[in-house]
């Protein structure tokens, strides 16, 4: 983890041979010299912090590491897990229950891994390498997405227009202090740019057999992951219900496409029968 005063606050990963990198909203720039790191069981000091806070993504100067994750693109449809440190169990804990895919917004991915509470800086890996940094989650509509940022994409992202709820509990209270003043909920109030959940000129268009969705950016690559795996599953006649798997996918389908579950229902009655 990175610790503030021996406290841990978020996730980290050993990115190269004298760097590791988080999410950077676990970052106070200014008291630098008040964190450090522990990898491997081994406390290690941290010289310098370079930004990217457009990403939410910060890359620290550490001593010699020894082995460090190599990096890769993230892959749609590849299998992938997430490692995060788990403060009640002073380890590493890994989930690859969930999926992973790209959003309607350049850079980031939409998540379902289950993430605890010092999440931020989790790196999520395909084929043993990482390809993307969790920053949080967002709450659209009454349904709530991971967000993580492609590590290849990271100087080509912003985090604007959103309010992003940070994955830290009771951050502030462990540091007896707000790290930004400002902020006092723990929500990121700086953006997905240009991104209004409101503004239907940014409703991208997900067509399928029931119908035309119309879905904010950011819920477009989860909902039409879920009606994916929910129309390879379901049988297109007979009785539907009977199929656990079918089941399963279509509450997947109804939780990730939001205000669209109304049109989703007409859908399963046109083409399942349901």
């Amino acid at each position: 983890p990175i610790n503030y005063n021996g406290v841990p606050v978020c996730s980290v990963f050993a990115s190269g041979e004298d760097r590791v990198t988080t999410a950077s909203h676990c970052i106070n720039n200014g008291d630098i010299k008040s964190y450090s790191v522990v990898i491997n069981g081994k406390k290690i000091s941290i010289s310098a912090a370079s930004t990217n806070k457009g990403a939410d993504i910060v890359s620290l100067r550490v001593q010699h590491i020894k082995k460090y994750f190599d990096v890769a693109k993230f892959m749609d449809k590849e299998a992938s897990y997430i490692v995060s440190y788990a403060a009640d169990k002073n380890d590493m804990v890994r989930s690859s229950t969930g999926i992973a895919v790209s959003s309607g917004v350049p850079g980031i991915i939409t998540h379902t891994f289950d993430t605890i509470h010092e999440a931020s800086g989790s790196p999520i890996i395909q084929n043993g390498k990482v390809v993307a940094v969790h920053i949080g989650s967002l709450t659209e509509y009454g349904v709530t997405f991971n967000l993580a940022v492609k590590y290849t994409d990271i100087n080509n992202t912003h985090i604007l227009g959103y309010k992003l709820k940070l994955d830290y509990e009771g951050f502030f209270q462990k540091l007896g202090r707000n790290i930004d003043p400002t902020n006092k909920d723990g929500v990121l109030r700086e953006g997905l740019r240009n991104i209004d959940p409101t503004n239907p000129d940014n409703a991208q268009n997900l067509v399928w057999c029931g119908g035309t969705l119309k879905l904010t950016p950011i819920m477009y690559g989860l909902c039409d992951a879920s009606i994916t795996g929910m129309i390879a599953v379901c049988p297109t006649s007979g009785a539907v219900v009977t199929v656990p798997a079918c089941g399963s996918a279509v509450a997947g389908a109804l939780a990730s496409c939001g205000t669209s579950a109304a049109v989703l229902k007409e859908g399963l009655k046109k083409c399942f029968g349901m």
